[in-house]
């Protein structure tokens, strides 16, 4: 038993350090655990600050295109036209209609007289 005992220690080395090394890579595995937790936690509030931004780059998104619709509109009712603006925001397209307003339609026929 003792030639035994003594092969293994020459082997993997005597009983102290083994026991050293066993508490060593026990004390890493939690440090590195708990970076791993730190991490997960980080990024789930990375996760809902993102969400969060896009909820409301989605609303900027909404109300700029209210806004600048409105403008136009407004803009064709002073010249004597009617009109609307059509935002896609995936497709990334402007869509613009306009015409001559009903009570202004033998008076403007020229659509030339939008520019400005």
């Amino acid at each position: 038993i003792n030639k035994r005992i003594a092969q293994e220690e020459v082997k993997r080395g005597n009983r102290e350090e083994v026991t050293r090394d066993y508490y060593e890579a026990r004390e890493q595995f939690s440090t590195i655990k708990g970076q791993i937790k730190d991490l997960k936690r980080f990024i789930k509030v990375l996760e809902e600050i993102l969400f969060q931004r896009q909820q409301l780059y989605k609303e900027f998104q909404k109300t700029l295109s209210m806004r600048s619709n409105m403008y136009f509109i407004n803009m064709l009712h002073h010249r004597g036209f009617d009109g609307k603006m059509k935002f896609n925001h995936r497709g990334r397209t402007l869509g613009l209609e306009v015409q001559p307003s009903e009570s202004n339609k033998q008076m403007t026929k020229d659509m030339r007289s939008l520019s400005g």
